[in-house]
């Protein structure tokens, strides 16, 4: 893959896929906590989504994109990690984002080298290690925020991690890569992901909107629910791949107006 020459391309072409919002509109606006928290965030979906494409790659599922959608994901970690130490005057935030940065200099290279079985097994294990280190951030963000909108924007932008990395292991299993992680965690992320849109059915500010967002979650939740259950090959590999992509762009919506909410409760 010629990643140095498509990089800033890739990442503006997923930029335009789920909806974000990327630096340039950030320096227009200033960078507010709650813009942050929403980045941080979009880190820990980012490190499942890596290797879900790496997996797709490996599967031979509709190759090109999936090499340009790994090539994607990886370009806008970089550039949102770039953008979050704007908040390094904190000293928890610089500490932190000290330590994701050490574990994405490993994961980096590895996710755009050659795709293999051993390799997403040694991706599987960092994966792990770089979003608990990602969440560690977006809670200290969190934190500094102290406000219940700032608790929503991580709810929500959990459950766009929580929808690539159901499609991860769905696609690892898929490979033929049965570790306990992969056998033992999908209930596991399916509970978690029904409890939280649960608690923001029951947050949703009294906003139509949001409140108009959470019915398509869920009616795009139970589309992909019900495909991750299923087994088949690539068939079904491609349904999981489908319903992924429609949920997180919706879960994506759905976070911004968690962080509209948060600006204007700021300036109230």
């Amino acid at each position: 893959m010629r990643v140095a020459s498509i990089v800033l391309r890739s990442v503006l072409m997923l930029s335009a896929v789920v909806g974000l919002t990327l630096s340039s509109a950030h320096a227009a606006s200033g960078y507010s906590l709650v813009e942050a928290i929403d980045d941080a965030g979009r880190q820990r979906m980012l490190t499942q989504r890596i290797l879900k494409a790496y997996a797709q790659v490996g599967l031979g599922v509709q190759k090109p994109q999936s090499e340009q959608e790994l090539v994607e994901a990886v370009g806008l970690f970089e550039t949102q990690y770039q953008l979050l130490h704007q908040w390094q005057h904190e000293p928890k935030v610089a500490e932190q984002l000290e330590r994701v940065g050490h574990l994405w200099q490993v994961y980096k290279p590895l996710s755009l080298g050659k795709v293999s079985a051993p390799g997403a097994q040694r991706l599987l294990g960092l994966s792990e290690s770089l979003l608990s280190e990602s969440d560690r951030l977006v809670l200290i963000l969190q934190q500094l925020a102290a406000t219940p909108a700032a608790e929503l924007i991580n709810i929500s932008g959990r459950q766009r991690m929580l929808s690539q990395r159901m499609a991860k292991y769905y696609l690892l299993s898929s490979w033929g890569i049965e570790t306990p992680a992969v056998s033992t965690q999908m209930d596991q992320v399916r509970s978690e992901f029904d409890a939280a849109l649960r608690l923001m059915r029951s947050h949703r500010l009294d906003n139509a909107e949001i409140a108009e967002r959470l019915v398509r979650i869920e009616s795009d939740w139970a589309w992909f629910n019900g495909a991750i259950q299923q087994s088949g090959g690539e068939r079904y590999n491609l349904l999981v791949l489908d319903a992924s992509e429609q949920l997180l762009r919706q879960l994506e919506q759905l976070t911004h107006l968690y962080v509209d909410a948060g600006k204007t409760a700021s300036h109230s």
